[in-house]
């Protein structure tokens, strides 16, 4: 059997509801069985028990409650980083009909030829990378807190039912990140609500903020099916400038001449000029960080005590469809992991908690000795190796760094946030214990400097 993402009288409105950003419901009530036969929940079961589906990289256990997703990546409840680990079957099953967890399978068109032609057709329609993730959500559950995409993606519900809300939101306008969370608080009306059924298809244009809940009569799933990742006009840009300018410079005689002095001058009268407006954008250990996305990255112990990795973007690759070639992961090679001193791991929790951060903040939540000295190494070293990985963003407003849970009182649910403060989040009990032993060692560092003084 042929089967296809939208039928050619469907096409015209695929492509307006892309262009628009505007988010589209097909329904197919008299073919429920549209999509029967492309992917199921058994064979969700057969790969979970085949003894290859690795947490991270093939299957991630999630949940969303109050407000937050939560990931449940181990065997025993009780491990962290279990990225690579084998994930059994038992567990993972007893979390989805116990414990109302999620399964999102990555890359499920390894294990059915069918899913794998319907991409490769629209990717020969759309000419673009087209990438999928499976969804297995138990009845009467949601897994993901609302968040919009970098893509654009194509819902196609498998078995069961879903609820879908889409949003319109003025700050995710055909976004080239995505953002991972959103409070229901911070969200209009939507502008799309409607229950999916077996054979439906929804399409949910880049920046159009989505979250979906199963109905309580049966478990959901349903396939994702993103395309057009990157490929915007400032994508191309970017590739096309460079190499335009290197040929143009071949060809063309002016291009090759050096500035001469007169206008070298007036461009550092520019500068000058622009100089006052620089200074505000720049870097110091009071310059206010954070996540690009949240969950992005993991902090994992090094090879010897005396370093640890974070390690980061290997885990869903649309372009290649696959989780890369093994041996150039464990080796840590560019665009996998970056290694660090351990003496910045608690630092390193901290970041990757979410919450906004300075490094003069980070250097006086952990009581440095030195905090002005320990802030401008972690800008120079850890902050700015996440920078050129492109996991972290500079924010506005100067504020205090939160963390809930440490050594000041939790900030109660629903209250409100000040101007320029950032609102608080739980931290994991890992980083808790990482920012308490550090706390107790630089404190016994600070009192035996004041004894020698």
């Amino acid at each position: 059997m042929e089967y296809q993402v939208v039928e050619m009288q469907e096409a015209e409105a695929t492509m307006a509801s892309l262009r628009q950003g505007t988010p589209t419901l097909i329904r197919r009530t008299s073919h429920r069985d549209y999509y029967a036969g492309l992917y199921s929940i058994k064979e969700i079961e057969q790969y979970l028990k085949s003894g290859t589906c690795q947490y991270g990289y093939n299957v991630d256990v999630v949940s969303y409650s109050n407000g937050r997703r939560h990931t449940h990546n181990s065997n025993d409840g009780k491990a962290e980083n279990c990225l690579g680990v084998v994930a059994q079957h038992a567990p993972v099953w007893q979390r989805f009909t116990k414990k109302r967890c999620s399964v999102r399978i990555l890359h499920p068109q390894q294990q059915s030829e069918a899913l794998w032609r319907v991409m490769a057709r629209l990717e020969a329609e759309l000419l673009c990378c087209v990438g999928c993730n499976a969804y297995l959500t138990p009845k009467g559950s949601q897994g993901f807190a609302p968040h919009y995409d970098d893509i654009d993606a194509f819902v196609l519900q498998i078995e069961g039912r879903k609820r879908w809300r889409a949003y319109s939101c003025p700050d995710a306008q055909h976004p080239i990140t995505m953002r991972a969370d959103y409070a229901r608080h911070e969200l209009p009306d939507p502008v799309l609500e409607a229950v999916l059924e077996p054979g439906d298809l929804l399409i949910l244009p880049r920046g159009a903020v989505h979250e979906a809940e199963s109905l309580p009569d049966a478990p959901s799933l349903h396939l994702t099916l993103s395309a057009n990742q990157g490929s915007t006009w400032a994508a191309l840009a970017q590739e096309a400038l460079p190499a335009a300018l290197i040929k143009a410079a071949a060809a063309c005689r002016d291009l090759r001449l050096s500035v001469e002095p007169p206008q070298m001058d007036s461009l550092g009268r520019q500068a000058v000029l622009l100089d006052g407006k620089g200074a505000q954008y720049a870097l110091t250990p009071s310059t206010r960080w954070a996540l690009v996305q949240r969950n992005a990255a993991r902090l994992v112990p090094g090879d010897d005590p005396s370093s640890v990795r974070v390690v980061f973007g290997t885990k869903n690759d649309r372009t290649t469809h696959a989780r890369g070639e093994p041996a150039a992961e464990d080796a840590g090679v560019q665009g996998s992991c970056l290694e660090f001193a351990a003496v910045y791991e608690p630092a390193l929790a901290l970041i990757l908690t979410g919450n906004d951060f300075s490094a003069q903040q980070l250097a006086e939540k952990l009581l440095a000795p030195d905090p002005t000295t320990f802030a401008a190494k972690l800008q120079r070293t850890v902050i700015g190796a996440l920078r050129s990985q492109g996991l972290l963003r500079r924010v506005g407003a100067e504020g205090e760094l939160r963390v809930e849970g440490a050594d000041e009182p939790a900030q109660p649910r629903g209250a409100e946030v000040p101007p320029g403060a950032v609102a608080s989040h739980r931290l994991p009990p890992q980083t808790l214990r990482l920012l308490r032993k550090a706390k107790k060692k630089n404190r016994k560092k600070n009192a035996a400097l004041k004894r020698a003084v």
